[in-house]
């Protein structure tokens, strides 16, 4: 299943033109983009992140749904890296996860990282983004 994973990263990263992602970036996404939500602060100087894509499922009593946003650098209008916000609800309430995708030609400690987060992925968490992915992927290429 985990490959299936890193497969899909890889597949939509290279369908899209991307100014290589940066280890500040790839904070931003996954650590920085939670914190700003929730204490209500300004965007990330220098970036604006659009509104790409949205995917969501139900099952078994779970909400699953997926935002897909772009990073966009101002200075070069660049996506550098495609914020994923996971927003699972179920009877025991809400959780809210971020993943980067990267650029396909980001440096391999970058890939290191997202690696490393799949490798944390749970069977139904796998299940889910792989769902989402290919959904995004359907929305915005064919």
């Amino acid at each position: 299943m985990k490959k299936h994973t890193i497969i899909f990263f890889i597949l939509i990263s290279t369908l899209f033109c991307f100014s290589q992602t940066t280890v500040e970036e790839w904070n931003f996404v996954t650590k920085g983009y939670k914190i700003q939500k929730e204490s209500g602060l300004d965007m990330k100087k220098g970036y604006e992140l659009v509104n790409c894509s949205y995917s969501s499922f139900e099952s078994l009593n779970i909400k699953r749904e997926f935002y897909f946003k772009n990073l966009i650098r101002i200075s070069d209008k660049k996506t550098t890296a495609i914020l994923v916000e996971y927003v699972r609800t179920d009877r025991k309430g809400k959780m809210i996860y971020y993943f980067c995708i990267p650029s396909k030609n980001s440096k391999p400690e970058i890939w290191q990282m997202v690696e490393s987060d799949i490798r944390a992925f749970n069977q139904d968490l796998s299940i889910a983004y792989n769902w989402a992915l290919m959904q995004y992927i359907s929305n915005n290429k064919l």
